[in-house]
C-alpha cells in the first residue's frame, strides 16, 4: 500500500514549497504517472491508483473534490 501528495492541486504545491522555506523537511509532490509508476510489475487490488478519497468508499463518502494524494495497493502476481 502506498500513496502518496500530488501535483494536481497548484495550492498544494505552494504549501508544500512554502513548508520548504520555513526550514520544514522539503517535499515535492509527484505527478499521478509517477505515483502509478511505483506500482509496474504488481498486481493492483480495485479500484487501482486513484485519488485516495475514491478508494472503496462509496459516492457519499467522495466529497465534492478529489484528494491532492494518490494511492493504491499492489501485490507481488
Amino acid at each position: 500500500m502506498l500513496y502518496d501528495g500530488t501535483t494536481d492541486d497548484p495550492g498544494y504545491v505552494r504549501l508544500c514549497a512554502n513548508y520548504a522555506k520555513t526550514g520544514g523537511v522539503p517535499y515535492t509532490p509527484r505527478t499521478s504517472e509517477q505515483i502509478r509508476g511505483l506500482f509496474d510489475g504488481l498486481e493492483l487490488v480495485e479500484p487501482g491508483v486513484v485519488p485516495i478519497n475514491f478508494w472503496r468508499t462509496d459516492e457519499a463518502e467522495q466529497g465534492v473534490r478529489r484528494a491532492s494524494a494518490w494511492g493504491g495497493v499492489g501485490r507481488k502476481p
